[in-house]
């Protein structure tokens, strides 16, 4: 406001000296001829056009006045509006000769009717920065005594003034309204009277007294007394005192005061706006000249209690320098989270509600020396919530050095600080009630030299729930280094903290058992902080026992890790109820747990895992044992872990399954792990027994590529599936197959061979190497010497080569599947020599219950994407030859039925194959009987006909004869769930023997027999087979039929085979 009034009474100065000049200048001159000449004057120096629109009417005698009126004064190009000053009249009156004396006498001074507008542009820049049409000249000052020359002003009058002030950086707008000002007085030795009446926005500004005469104010002899009072913006105001030389600045002693009842409408003046603080009073006494000023005393009283009271009282020895300060400053407030509305706006942060707050301190020295804080006695907080206590001194507290702080904090249950903590941080934030705390610390120093924290030493929490006690120091807080802080944490149960876990988890904490920890925590921010003598243990020797020691050189930058664990059970299934509060599972009983490793390294660089030494269990139930190293655990490269696991039964783990386990075991694996990230994972050595099985070689994952790869190398001495998938309760295991009727549901669709689409496409999801050798593998056959290699290289699977023994006999072939096509391509090639047959079924069961060899040749290609297509898209030969055979009467009167083994001829309880031989072309999926005969004794089968695996149809002529059974032909016909067996009597007699043989069986039995002796059954049944080409069909059915109605016995016989072949 100060700037305000200077502005406008420098406006209209300005225009009462232009106006006096020119009278003194131009005498009785015409003024209004000069108008040109006067408005270009004021344009060459400010750069503005000044215009007097009205008359100029001037008179000279003793008694000489000046009026003019309808005055403008232009505004910056800028501007808001086109002019900047706008005055109605201006009317001056004056004693000519008084000029010619020491004391101007001015009878009138009368100015109305002023419009101005004060403002900045958004830039900053001022309408009041003038220009000039030329260039600036350098200020001349003259030499010479400067004596205080004061006019006698009878009466000054200026009214009806309104000056707006604009801010357009801050776009802001206020104003100021003169109704009028009045000032004069009568005489040189009377009064000079002031009376103000004026408004800044909607506040008062009114002032009326009086202070000496002009003669006192020029005469240092005479004291010039001063007595104003007013109100300005509602602070009454008074300026009572005397100045014993006002020209000279000399022997004042004034007295100003101020009374206010809202400290708010005093901050509005200042464009300050803050809520409501309550009333205020100032006294100040100004005494000395105007070099040397003094305030003695100063009383100072601001704010009410229940929101924020300041109390000053002192002196300042020298006011103008600031310096010789001495006071004594007071503050208290009931709550000082009332002070809210204030901090809100100026920082936009509330302050929570702490409590009362009460500061005391003395503010001694100057700025120039410094300026001192001393007995400081500051207290915050209340008992039940938290309370801080400060005292000590501050050597310099505008350079913020030598500062000596004690600082005590209390708190009886640091949780009641949530409330505090939400306001501030938001209604989810909270304080856990861990407990009492206590903070003691001393701060000493400065910004400069650094600001330490000596002697801290803090305690937080209850001896029942967690105790943490922090003591040492820091160095320098304002750089956070040299730190140096002893750290102590002790539960006697973590379980303790469940409740705490839970409100802000919604996980409890078990009871683990009694918690210790020990650490040094060093350094600094920039240089490193670090973790340093940490000794952690927790747990109870019964359930678990947990230690972790080390350090960690930078916690900031988690390197320097160097941690050392160590865990150790007397039984892992004692661990049940700590697991059980995090999880429904739990944890079997198989005995102690005794674990070490160590970690070090650092987190964004190489962490590597050493020193590992597991073992878990106990090897009468389950051993797992591991070792090693991993060079990089961040990476995940570099390992080179050792492991092992032994049990003798692996049913133990039917509680962590959560389902039934097989009895599998002795179990007895180990391996070594070892690779690199990025690289090949490799198992290598690896070995496993398993039951009375073996398996070893090497193993590596490559899961770099687009497509994840297995290569293998493995070989058994012995290995049987039994010993991994044992027996289920109905005696048959589950990789050994079982009885026809025991397989894979059959589809719905009144079919046996499956339409549902082969899972080809897991084909593609890794490529793998595979060989594998065995001495000995039992699984449906008892295989020997085996030797196979299994490719699959992008969903094309390879079997090349696979050879074994069977028995004294041997099988050998290649199988190739292509799943990365639409329709996948397979092609079969298998040879069977010799093979026995008690080996080639041993995993069924049948190994004591069939003996014999079995020569077999498969050559099939075919295409398709699930079973049935492939059946039906079936081209090759399929060949198969049995002689010198016998199988157990029992097990075959269970397949085939009573009738048809009490037909056929028996040895000891055996039924005896001679010979049987079956051949089979394939042409998409058709199978057409190129031999089909079966020799038992007296007995002879043939067989011929089509088997369609495409619609799964039958039709197949068979004839059996001897041992007394008539030549009676049957016709099998149906499909592969629903046969028909019927007697065909079209083909009776000669003619069906005939076609049979000169179909094909003659030549197939004749490279069956070739190799076998002379009176081999088969060479023999060739022999009369050919006889009977040449004898009449009706010879046949002469003998004695030892089965009562033969033909029905064959018809139950052979359709009770053919549904058990296909598991109906």
């Amino acid at each position: 406001m100060r700037r305000i009034l200077k502005i406008v009474g420098g406006i209209l100065a300005g225009v009462v000296v232009l106006l006096v000049g020119a009278v003194v200048y131009i005498l009785n001159v015409d003024l209004n001829a000069w108008k040109p000449e006067i408005q270009e004057a004021v344009q060459e120096s400010t750069g503005r056009l000044l215009v007097i629109n009205g008359p100029i009417e001037f008179e000279l005698g003793s008694d000489t006045f000046l009026k003019a009126s309808d005055i403008t004064l232009t505004n910056a190009e800028w501007g808001s509006r086109p002019q900047m000053v706008e005055v109605g009249s201006v009317d001056i009156e004056l004693k000519l000769f008084s000029l010619l004396g020491d004391t101007p006498d001015i009878t009138r001074v009368h100015v109305d009717n002023v419009r101005a507008i004060v403002e900045t542009n958004a830039q900053g820049m001022s309408n009041t920065d003038f220009g000039t049409a030329t260039e600036e000249e350098e200020p001349k000052i003259s030499g010479g005594d400067a004596d205080l020359v004061l006019p006698i002003i009878r009466d000054l009058r200026i009214a009806d003034v309104e000056v707006v002030m604009k801010d357009g950086v801050q776009n802001t707008e206020q104003t100021f309204r003169l109704t009028e000002l009045t000032l004069g007085s009568e005489a040189a030795d009377a009064p000079l009277a002031l009376n103000l009446d004026a408004a800044f926005d909607d506040l008062a500004l009114i002032m009326t007294g009086q202070m000496g005469s002009l003669q006192s104010m020029t005469d240092a002899g005479q004291p010039t007394p001063v007595d104003f009072v007013g109100n300005l913006a509602g602070i009454d105001v008074s300026i009572i005192g005397q100045i014993q030389d006002l020209a000279g600045q000399q022997g004042i002693d004034v007295t100003i005061s101020a009374l206010g009842q809202e400290l708010a409408d005093a901050a509005k003046i200042a464009g300050i706006q803050v809520p409501s603080l309550g009333g205020f009073k100032v006294d100040a006494t100004l005494k000395g000249s105007g070099d040397a000023l003094s305030v003695d005393p100063l009383v100072v009283d601001i704010g009410k209690p229940d929101v924020i009271h300041t109390t000053v009282n002192g002196k300042i020895a020298d006011a103008l320098g600031q310096e010789g300060i001495d006071l004594a400053v007071a503050v208290k407030s009931t709550e000082v989270g009332r002070l809210s509305p204030i901090t809100r706006a100026f920082a936009g942060q509330d302050v929570p509600d702490l409590g009362p707050l009460d500061v005391k301190l003395n503010v001694l020295g100057g700025l120039e020396d410094g300026l001192q804080v001393s007995g400081l006695n500051a207290r915050l907080g209340k008992d039940d919530l938290i309370l801080v206590n400060a005292a000590g001194d501050i050597q310099d507290v505008m350079r913020q050095k030598g500062i000596a702080l004690n600082i005590d904090v209390t708190s009886p249950q640091i949780g009641n600080l949530t409330p505090v903590v939400q306001q501030v941080a938001g209604p989810d934030q909270s304080i856990p009630p861990l407990g009492p705390m206590s903070l003691k610390v001393a701060v000493n120093g400065g910004m400069d030299s650094g600001l330490a924290a000596e002697g801290l030493d803090l305690t937080l929490g209850g001896a029942d729930t967690l105790l943490l006690s922090v003591t040492g120091g820091v160095g320098d807080l304002l750089k956070q280094d040299a730190i140096d802080l002893n750290i102590a944490a002790k539960s006697p149960e973590l379980g303790n903290l469940s409740d705490i876990a839970k409100s802000y988890s919604g996980q409890g904490i078990p009871d683990i058992g009694p918690m210790n920890m020990i650490a040094k925590v060093s350094g600094g921010m920039e240089s490193g902080l670090g973790l340093n003598d940490l000794a952690v243990d927790f747990g109870r020797s019964e359930t678990i026992k947990v230690q972790a020691n080390g350090g960690i050189a930078n916690l900031m930058a988690q390197s320097g890790v160097d941690l050392t664990v160590k865990a150790v059970s007397p039984e892992v299934g004692n661990l049940s109820p700590l697991v059980e509060a995090f999880s429904d599972a739990a944890v079997p009983a198989l005995g102690p747990l005794d674990m070490s490793l160590r970690v070090a390294g650092d987190a964004n660089g190489t962490m590597s895992l050493s020193e590992l030494a597991l073992a878990l269990g106990k090897a009468e139930t389950l051993l797992v044992e591991a070792n090693g190293t991993v060079a990089d655990l961040v990476k995940m490269s570099g390992a080179d872990l050792g492991f092992k696991v032994v049990s003798p039964d692996l049913s133990v783990l039917s509680d962590v399954a959560g389902t039934d386990v097989p009895a599998i075991g002795p179990v007895d694996i180990s391996g070594q792990l070892k690779g690199d990230a990025g690289e090949p994972m490799s198992l290598e050595p690896f070995a496993a027994k398993i039951g009375d099985s073996d398996i070893s070689g090497t193993v590596t994952f490559d899961g770099t590529g687009d497509v994840p790869s297995i290569v293998a190398r493995l070989n058994s001495d012995r290995f049987d599936l039994k010993d991994v998938s044992p027996p289920s309760e109905g005696g048959q295991s589950s990789a050994g197959g079982g009885s026809a009727s025991g397989g894979a549901a059959q589809p719905d669709d009144g079919k046996v061979i499956p339409a549902d689409p082969l899972p080809f496409e897991l084909l593609s999801l890794v490529n793998a190497d595979i060989q594998y050798k065995a001495g000995t593998l039992i699984a449906v056959s008892q295989l020997t010497d085996l030797d196979v290699a299994i490719s699959l290289q992008n969903g094309s699977l390879t079997v090349s080569p696979f050879k074994a023994g069977v028995g004294a006999g041997s099988i050998s072939g290649t199988i190739a599947l292509d799943g990365s096509q639409a329709e996948a391509p397979l092609a079969i090639v298998l040879n069977g020599d010799k093979m026995g047959l008690d080996a080639l079924l041993a995993g069924s069961g049948m190994a004591e219950k069939v003996e014999g060899p079995l020569d077999m040749t498969i050559d099939l290609k075919g295409a398709g994407n699930n079973p049935r297509a492939i059946a039906a898209s079936l081209d090759g030969k399929f060949q198969m030859s049995v002689y010198d055979s016998r199988v157990l009467k029992k097990a075959f009167q269970d397949a085939f039925g009573d009738l048809i083994a009490n037909m056929l001829a028996s040895e000891g309880g055996w039924i005896l194959l001679d010979c049987a031989v079956f051949d089979y072309d394939l042409t998409k999926g058709l199978a057409e009987t190129k031999a089909g005969y079966t020799a038992s004794g007296p007995v002879t089968v043939t067989t011929r006909g089509e088997i369609n695996l495409g619609t799964e149809q039958l039709d197949l002529a068979v004839k059996p004869r001897g041992a007394g059974l008539a030549t009676l032909p049957l016709q099998v016909s149906g499909s592969f769930t629903n046969p028909s067996v019927i007697p065909d009597p079209t083909t009776v007699g000669i003619g069906i023997l005939t076609g049979v043989l000169t179909g094909g069986i003659a030549p197939a039995l004749l490279a069956v027999v070739g190799d076998l002796p002379e009176d081999h059954p088969c060479r023999k049944e060739v022999a009369e087979s050919q006889e009977q080409l040449e004898k009449q069909p009706e010879e046949s059915g002469a003998a004695t039929n030892p089965v009562e109605n033969p033909a029905k016995a064959i018809e139950e016989g052979i359709g009770g085979a053919v549904k058990n072949l296909f598991g109906n």
